[in-house]
């Protein structure tokens, strides 16, 4: 396969589809934290147990790191990432059914389990798309999506 030499037409294409994939991922991890005085108001826990969905994101999220980390190769990187989007859209469509508390931790750990797929498998896809003269500008564009995630998820969750 032939690699992207320059940043212009599809290579250019390519990263911006990546880097919404990896803002969409992080803001669904950072869209908790502005809202979560409302949860707590809504299902009547106090601070440490509604901090507690993050615990349970972090280790759903860690869990999926080492798993794509090991199998993703074999799977498939494209197949992997596919199967994080799938995954996360699905939860995204379910959680706002979620009416009792523990089963708000149950789809948090499984919303960090759908996320943590995403990056173990981008990486090498990056790498695998691009010419080794334009990682280290591919890989910066790319991680610019956190950053702006962190950013846009208190105006995201105003909406």
């Amino acid at each position: 396969m032939a690699k992207y030499t320059d940043l212009r037409g599809k290579a250019l294409l390519f990263l911006l589809c990546l880097w919404f994939l990896w803002f969409i991922n992080f803001s669904i991890r950072m869209v908790f934290s502005p809202i979560l005085p409302i949860i707590e108001d809504e299902f009547i826990v106090n601070h440490a147990q509604a901090s507690g969905i993050f615990v349970f994101l972090s280790t759903g999220y860690g869990v999926a790191v080492i798993i794509a980390g090991l199998f993703s190769g074999t799977f498939g990187y494209k197949k992997s990432i596919i199967f994080s989007l799938s995954l996360l859209g699905l939860i995204s469509f379910v959680i706002p059914f979620v009416h009792t508390f523990w089963l708000l931790y149950v789809f948090a750990f499984f919303i960090g389990l759908s996320v943590g797929f995403y990056l173990p498998s981008a990486i090498p896809l990056i790498t695998e798309y691009y010419s080794e003269n334009n990682w280290g500008k591919v890989i910066a564009i790319h991680d610019t999506g956190a950053s702006i995630a962190i950013f846009s998820a208190p105006f995201i969750a105003l909406f």
